[in-house]
């Protein structure tokens, strides 16, 4: 077994960066990417959607993000909730 201070130097970093995160979330910040589509947004695409005034392609390109990220942001919202039946 040698010594590696690479490997120590990742592992401190890492620890580091680990406690700073656990700071941050207990202070209640955001630790992730923020969303690309705020709430109105959200609203406004489903609304433009589920009246056929937008397809997915144009409510990309309007709200200039990928399709996939309108795909996301229309299958979450129309999901139904799951509800807990206990007796």
């Amino acid at each position: 077994m040698s010594f590696n201070p690479e490997k120590m130097d990742r592992e401190k970093h890492s620890n580091a960066t680990k406690a700073g995160m656990q700071r941050a979330k207990a202070a209640g910040k955001r630790t992730s990417k923020p969303p690309l589509l705020s709430d109105a947004q959200r609203w406004l695409l489903r609304r433009c959607v589920s009246e056929q005034a937008l397809t997915v392609s144009e409510a990309a390109l309007l709200f200039r993000v990928s399709q996939n990220t309108i795909r996301r942001a229309l299958a979450a919202t129309t999901q139904p909730h799951c509800t807990s039946t206990q007796t």
